[in-house]
């Protein structure tokens, strides 16, 4: 977050600030709030939500977006994208391109510099929520497909389906998530050197990780996996990646993990 801050100050990017007084509340470290953590870990990761509610988890209040891994719906499907196709889709964390906490402004980068390397037949089409300003999309061989933000898993989920790959541009989450349900639909992902990425993506075939805010490296990674990397989205790889990303969110080894941090904290 440190790093982020500096580029935004370096760059002039203006961000809206968060209420200190209100954050600082919200998640100041109490005992009562590990139980939550722990509900909440057991309830992504399991599926478990009767044992999650035991242990005090407002679903209501904390858990408005967050998919289930064992959910159908985040299961890969049969459908393996054409190599022999000069059209790519893409889906991205800051699917609205206004989003400067989801790293929008380093992706717009990353799709300028792509944008570029396109021959006359290549095509990329971005996935994006309606609300984005359409006057963003300014590019010769990217275009943008508009999707209304619907929290339903069944909605939610058919973008990482559409799409041939997921690109993480944010440098100031701390649990990506939605690099995790990409992943869950076989999907490969390029990220920037945040959080526990590396412990994520290990595997060629899976993705990426990249220099922290260097977008000309990012486009060049995924016009490889885009385009030059073949049989990267067959539905053997995608079952790989979901049975790999599935064993890493096992509610026994998360919460293992979990417990040493608190008894070393």
């Amino acid at each position: 977050l440190k790093e982020y801050n500096q580029y935004l100050k370096k760059t002039g990017t203006k961000i809206e600030k968060p209420n200190k007084k209100k954050y600082s509340k919200q998640f100041k470290i109490k005992k009562e709030i590990i139980s939550k953590i722990s509900a909440e870990i057991i309830a992504f990761s399991n599926n478990d939500i009767e044992t999650a509610r035991e242990c005090g988890f407002n679903f209501k209040k904390y858990w408005k977006t967050v998919i289930p891994i064992e959910s159908e719906y985040l299961k890969p499907t049969e459908k393996a994208s054409n190599d022999n196709s000069n059209v790519r889709t893409i889906f991205c964390c800051a699917y609205n391109l206004n989003d400067y906490r989801k790293g929008s402004d380093l992706f717009i980068k990353t799709l300028n510099s792509l944008d570029l390397m396109l021959d006359a037949k290549q095509k990329i089409k971005v996935l994006c929520s309606k609300d984005t300003n359409p006057n963003i999309f300014k590019f010769n061989k990217i275009s943008s497909v508009y999707f209304d933000y619907n929290e339903d898993p069944k909605i939610y989920s058919k973008n990482y389906h559409d799409s041939d790959l997921f690109l993480f541009t944010s440098i100031a989450d701390s649990a990506p998530q939605m690099l995790s349900e990409a992943l869950f639909c076989g999907v490969p992902v390029i990220s920037f050197d945040i959080a526990n990425v590396s412990e994520i993506i290990t595997e060629e075939n899976d993705g990426s990780i990249i220099s922290n805010f260097d977008t000309d490296q990012m486009a060049d990674k995924a016009y490889n996996f885009l385009f030059k990397k073949k049989n990267i989205n067959s539905a053997n790889n995608k079952m790989r990646r979901y049975n790999k990303i599935k064993e890493y969110h096992r509610s026994d080894k998360v919460l293992r993990s979990f417990e040493q941090i608190i008894i070393k904290g």
